[in-house]
C-alpha cells in the first residue's frame, strides 16, 4: 500500500493536498480571473471603454419611510439590555 502512495505522490505535481488549496490565479490557467464576488453589470469595449447593460443593473426598491419612528442605526453608546433566558 505504501508503494501505491509513493506512486501517487510522484504522479501528482503538488502532492496529496493539491485539491485542498484555494484556487488562485497562480494555480489556474492564464484566463482565470476569480474576482471579488461582485456582479458584472456590463462589458469591456474594444477601445478601453465600459458599456453598461441596463438589464444587469441592480434595482433596489425602498419603501416610503416618512413618519417612521425608528432610526436608521443603533448608537454604540446605548446600554445593553440583558436578554431573559428561554425556559
Amino acid at each position: 500500500m505504501a508503494f501505491l502512495d509513493g506512486l501517487m505522490m510522484r504522479a501528482s505535481k503538488f502532492g496529496k493536498s493539491h485539491s485542498l488549496r484555494p484556487l488562485t490565479s497562480k494555480r489556474a490557467n492564464r484566463r482565470f480571473y476569480k474576482g471579488k464576488g461582485c456582479r458584472n453589470e456590463g462589458v469591456h469595449g474594444k477601445l478601453g471603454g465600459y458599456r453598461m447593460d441596463l438589464t444587469k443593473m441592480l434595482e433596489l426598491e425602498v419603501p416610503d419611510l416618512t413618519g417612521f419612528k425608528l432610526k436608521p442605526y443603533v448608537s454604540p453608546l446605548v446600554s445593553r439590555v440583558p436578554v431573559a433566558p428561554k425556559p
